[in-house]
């Protein structure tokens, strides 16, 4: 088979079993494989959107793993999956979805919903972001990302640096939306109001500030350094996986809670110049 065939097995595959047992998620594809006339497209393009911020882990994991056999059953390499994990709540909201305008907009054009509800038309990318506001929404969709396919992919070698990756960007998470607040409820002098605020700080500073103030369970926080020396073996990997999943939801609650007391304003997605 070339890749095009291929590819829509494995969608084909994927789209009977979520539609059996997970039909809440939507499942979608969109790119060279569903609409050009190209018999051997280079990647998959495509991916989860669930109805809720706060993702069922065990139910990502679950799609992990059928991921990782159908994978191995289409003779794919994991290379050429480029799927993400979305949900409804910060789709619609866009700043933390790391789709810009246009790519939303083709999207809603040319994807294909595979299986589950159609959750594309809610999706709102949002152009000229700052720059931490975009860096936020790209650490979001990767290490979701990384969540939804770490049963299908990864040599342990590998799952444990983009374990330890995930765990790095939960550390500065808490500095970079402080940095967002700041430029976003300022309209002027905005480099200087940050380098005042938040020179003198560490990581651990803001994340102990966030402690006082955050109603999500953040006791995450306080076994991240510990986790620099885990060590990994496939055979435990559903073990792994929950920790990995508790990094995941402690981003998507605080994400959740800033989308909750922080209704979009246009200043926040204002191009600093």
């Amino acid at each position: 088979m070339n890749n095009k065939e291929k590819f829509l097995s494995f969608c084909d595959d994927l789209g009977k079993y979520m539609n059996d047992n997970h039909p809440d998620i939507c499942f979608y594809g969109y790119g060279s494989c569903f609409n050009f006339n190209n018999e051997s497209p280079n990647d998959l393009d495509g991916g989860l959107i669930c109805p809720d911020i706060i993702t069922d882990k065990k139910e990502i994991l679950e799609i992990s793993g059928k991921i990782n056999s159908l994978i191995k059953k289409n003779e794919i390499l994991y290379q050429q999956m480029n799927f993400n994990l979305i949900d409804t709540f910060s789709g619609k909201d866009g700043r933390f979805l790391s789709y810009h305008k246009g790519y939303t907009t083709n999207i809603k054009k040319c994807g294909k919903v595979l299986s589950g509800p159609n959750y594309l038309n809610g999706l709102n990318g949002i152009d000229n972001k700052c720059g931490d506001l975009e860096s936020i929404a790209f650490n979001f969709r990767i290490i979701r990302r990384d969540l939804l396919i770490s049963n299908s992919t990864f040599h342990e070698g590998e799952l444990i640096k983009r374990f330890r990756g995930a765990c790095h960007l939960l550390k500065v998470f808490p500095r970079a939306i402080k940095c967002f607040k700041i430029l976003s409820t300022n309209k002027e002098d905005k480099y200087s109001i940050r380098s005042l605020e938040l020179s003198n700080k560490s990581k651990e500073g803001f994340i102990k500030e966030l402690k006082k103030t955050s109603k999500v369970d953040l006791s995450i926080f306080d076994e991240l350094n510990s986790f620099e020396n885990l060590q990994f073996n496939r055979m435990d990997y559903f073990a792994f996986g929950k920790l990995f999943g508790r990094i995941v939801e402690t981003y998507e609650g605080l994400i959740k809670e800033y989308i909750e007391n922080n209704p979009p304003k246009k200043v926040m997605v204002e191009t600093l110049i």
